[in-house]
């Protein structure tokens, strides 16, 4: 946190205020047993308005808009990279995920498994009772298990003491877990790489594959939507299960794109599919048996190579990208054929262009992770332009907004709305400093009267 030292004969008088915090089986033999939390710990407690590095390594253009992006989006991004450097196993990661602690899970490439409780990173490796390293997907469980997807070790489950894996020899169809649904009854569905999808009930393994209907042995994304429909996204085709059989939509059917990588839903129930190439379409299911409708938005992610996943993230559509970064489809535009988008790369001060997943943590804040690059903790548009306000000093809430001093008073900043405090927070605190203490205390210095 950073002190501030009084200038001339300036005297300083401090206000404490108390920050309040508001509440933003069949079992492969020989399964590991491991203590809770045993991994390799590094603590690390970042907080994005303090411990943030120099101002002038964060002053990055604003997001680049395009295709009528609104000029709200013009706030300075608010960016921090995790690296080997803070602890991490390894700067290259593939998955990410949110438990229902809030507790943030991060597969690498290579290095592991990492978690993330808001003040530590934890290292889970080989030693610890991982099958595999190299970690593909994640998905936390409801009733609190971790479900990871390996690249050669299997499936494996963490259910916070111990790791218990199965593979082929216990009935999965392939080593090579690339993505995991839980279903609303609860069944456990696993994209394999090269040999289809499986469902596991607790006690076997179900293969569906071209026989049961399944168009495509790379199952790379699963999405249920709102309607409990599943979708798949596969090397050759968008499939639909509605709990009794298989629909496949293709070139030769109205699907505009081939080699489906990622899915999202948007809050109106079009899905949106993300392909290899970089190509984006909006699909409307149909209705009552009428065909669903596609929509191509070719060349809207002009430089993007492949789309590696899309989210749903407050109602906005975001797609992380191989080379072109992360892009943003803006809410209101969802529903027309001319998206507003803006763009987060390189230039933004993303650390890596190459983008593999994004979290939305309870603050709302995004995590994306990037293959060489780290983590990325990223807290949108920081502020906007307020023509007249003098900032005289910044201090963090416990909750994640700001407590600004200003020539017009102390000012409460949260989701980019400034706001004047009741109580002791008006225009009469006249002060020139704010600082939060450990304990979660803001100070504020002020003028002695007379001085």
């Amino acid at each position: 946190m950073k002190k501030y030292s009084p200038v001339g004969a300036l005297l300083l008088s401090i206000a404490l205020v108390c920050a309040c915090s508001d509440e933003r089986t069949s079992e492969r033999p020989g399964a590991t047993t491991l203590p809770p939390a045993v991994g390799t710990r590094t603590a690390y407690r970042p907080s994005p308005a303090a411990d943030l590095p120099p101002p002038q390594r964060h002053r990055f253009p604003p997001l680049e808009p395009l295709a009528d992006a609104g000029a709200d989006q013009r706030g300075i991004p608010h960016l921090r990279t995790f690296t080997s450097d803070d602890g991490l196993p390894l700067d290259a990661f593939w998955c990410g995920a949110m438990d229902s602690t809030g507790t943030l899970w991060f597969g690498s490439n290579g290095g592991g498994l990492v978690r993330y409780d808001g003040q530590a990173f934890v290292h889970f490796s080989l030693a610890e009772g991982l099958s595999d390293n190299v970690i593909m997907s994640l998905l936390p469980g409801r009733n609190g298990d971790l479900w990871i997807g390996t690249s050669m070790g299997g499936l494996m489950r963490y259910d916070g003491r111990s790791f218990k894996s199965w593979s082929d020899a216990d009935g999965l169809p392939n080593r090579g877990v690339i993505s995991l649904l839980e279903d609303r009854n609860g069944l456990l569905w696993i994209g394999t790489r090269r040999n289809g999808l499986s469902r596991w009930d607790g006690k076997a393994f179900t293969t569906f594959t071209a026989k049961d209907g399944l168009v495509g042995d790379w199952v790379h994304d699963i999405l249920e939507a709102k309607d409990g429909t599943l979708w798949f996204a596969t090397d050759l085709a968008l499939c639909r299960y509605d709990g009794a059989h298989f629909t496949a939509y293709t070139t030769a059917n109205g699907l505009p794109i081939t080699t489906l990588q990622a899915l999202a839903e948007d809050d109106s129930g079009a899905i949106w599919i993300g392909d290899y190439k970089g190509h984006l379409v909006r699909m409307r299911p149909g209705r009552n048996g009428t065909a669903p409708q596609f929509k191509l938005f070719d060349g809207l992610l002009f430089d993007a190579g492949r789309i590696n996943r899309l989210r749903n993230v407050r109602g906005d559509i975001w797609a992380v990208t191989d080379g072109s970064g992360a892009w943003r489809l803006h809410k209101a535009s969802l529903g027309t054929d001319r998206l507003q988008v803006s763009r987060l790369t390189t230039e933004q001060g993303l650390p890596a262009k190459t983008l593999e997943d994004i979290v939305v943590d309870r603050a709302g804040d995004i995590w994306i992770a990037t293959n060489g690059g780290g983590l990325v903790h990223y807290r949108g548009e920081a502020f906007v332009n307020r023509p007249g306000l003098h900032v005289y000093g910044i201090a963090e809430k416990p909750t994640g907004g700001l407590w600004l001093v200003t020539n017009e008073g102390v000012r409460s900043l949260d989701s980019n709305a400034l706001a004047v405090p009741s109580g002791a927070f008006n225009e009469s605190l006249r002060a020139y400093a704010a600082a939060r203490d450990q304990q979660g205390r803001i100070l504020f210095g002020q003028d002695l009267p007379g001085s």
